[in-house]
């Protein structure tokens, strides 16, 4: 370790206060963290001394700050792939923290005027109402752990932020900005917790149902024909063209899921639909349906309210809070070939595309802050995901067409394709028989099979 290093610091700004207790968090929590200095570049360092901060009373919008330091350097070592997944999705979580700090900030600035005008707080007030609106119809389907999640979230938002008559000390900007981003983050809390294998075994995979697609029958169903829930042992057929009732969904008037957007169904190793299993593919379908809402709402709210580009700061900032989920979403996500990683990451990224679209409908409209950190972090998480994304769809096995020229045994084309190894057979085995839907597989018909085809990784 090196000698004390002594960091002197200044905070200004409207929202000095704010980032003053964010700093303070941070160097308050335990162990080691980055320091970024215009010299010496990124150094690791843990502090040794508590962080004092002085308020001055002539000096308005303004702090300074002090805190000792010693360089506490990570030991070098070699890493393989795991350890090379690990740091990219770890650096799409920082991507997407900064994020939030970025919309965080971008709220505290609208509404950091000492008296705020009475259009602003009705605007503010449509808008967390709208919010409450979304997620509570989003979800009022969706298994019971999303429902439990975001129940604290919902009451909060029901009850409203009510306005100071002086806004003196930014607490009512940070009460709109807990309501606004508790909402979607409380969602990836109810995720089921991942296997932490890179490759999802077969009995752990899912299936991808466009928005409006009725899932598969389950043993004992009666027959089913056009667009119709499931029907249940014993109910005989079922027909009409109406949505799939299932948790996950949450299809509700005025808040449905886009048409572009995969839902998630886990199938258990008896091929029996868990619905209540949680995914990070159920959480991206809500965060993704509930982004694109947000950004509706905004517009309407916008439209007949005089401070329009203040509401569309505010609802851009809002739909940045939900955007930052989708990168604990991803994170959580388990896949069983590159295909599906590709599709989902394809999902996740056009939604950043359209986030940054509203921010540069707001900037044009002339929002009264500058979002211009708000735009470059959101591209940061996008390039965050890209990168993440190349690392594990790299590791992932991916899908080859075969032939079948003549009736054969399921298992012998798979150890065609797979090889010596017995247990990557077994795994393209289980795969391949729900993936092509095969009722036999001892007597598998002539055609084409889809296939997992096995990598050095995997």
């Amino acid at each position: 370790m090196d000698t004390t290093i002594t960091i002197t610091g200044v905070i200004v700004g409207d929202d000095y206060v704010i980032r003053s207790k964010r700093m303070r968090k941070a160097l308050m929590k335990p162990g080691k963290k980055t320091l970024i200095h215009p010299w010496w570049g990124q150094l690791k360092v843990r502090p040794v001394s508590l962080a004092s901060f002085k308020f001055h009373q002539g000096q308005i919008r303004c702090t300074s700050f002090e805190v000792q330091v010693v360089r506490d350097p990570d030991p070098p070592r070699k890493k393989g792939l795991l350890g090379r997944i690990n740091d990219t999705v770890n650096n799409v979580l920082e991507k997407a923290d900064e994020l939030m700090d970025e919309a965080e900030s971008a709220i505290s600035l609208v509404l950091s005027a000492a008296s705020l005008p009475l259009s602003l707080v009705s605007g503010v007030n449509s808008l967390i109402s709208q919010c409450e609106g979304i997620w509570d119809s989003l979800t009022a389907s969706a298994p019971e752990p999303i429902k439990s999640a975001i129940a604290p979230a919902l009451a909060a938002a029901s009850n409203g932020v009510v306005a100071p008559r002086q806004n003196n000390n930014g607490s009512y900007a940070q009460n709109v900005v807990s309501v606004l981003a508790t909402l979607p983050a409380s969602l990836t809390e109810a995720i089921t917790q991942p296997n932490q294998s890179v490759i999802a075994l077969p009995s752990q995979s899912g299936t991808f149902l466009q928005s409006g697609t009725a899932l598969p029958s389950q043993s004992g169903n009666g027959s089913q024909s056009g667009n119709t829930q499931p029907s249940q042992p014993g109910n005989g057929s079922q027909s009409g063209n109406t949505q799939p009732s299932q948790p996950g969904n949450g299809a509700q008037s005025g808040a449905s899921f886009p048409s572009n957007t995969a839902l998630f169904y886990q199938i258990g190793a008896d091929g029996q639909i868990e619905t209540e299993s949680v995914t990070g593919q159920t959480i991206a379908a809500l965060l993704i349906a509930g982004a694109r809402e947000t950004g509706r709402v905004t517009e309407a709210i916008a439209e007949s309210n005089p401070l329009s580009s203040d509401i569309l700061a505010l609802g851009v900032a809002a739909q940045a809070f939900v955007v930052s989920q989708l990168a604990a979403a991803w994170a959580a996500m388990e896949f069983t070939n590159n295909q599906e990683a590709e599709e989902q990451l394809l999902v996740i990224k056009e939604m950043c595309d359209s986030l940054l679209t509203a921010l540069e409908t707001a900037i044009t409209a002339k929002a009264p802050i500058s979002l211009g950190r708000v735009f470059s972090a959101v591209q940061s998480l996008k390039t965050g995901l890209t990168v993440d994304g190349n690392a594990r769809i790299g590791s992932l096995p991916q899908i080859k067409t075969v032939p079948v020229a003549a009736r054969s045994s399921l298992w012998s084309l798979c150890y065609a394709v797979g090889g010596d190894d017995t247990s990557q057979v077994e795994s393209i085995f289980n795969d391949a028989v729900l993936r092509n839907g095969l009722s036999h597989p001892g007597l598998t018909p002539s055609g084409t099979l889809e296939l997992l085809e096995m990598n050095n990784d995997s």
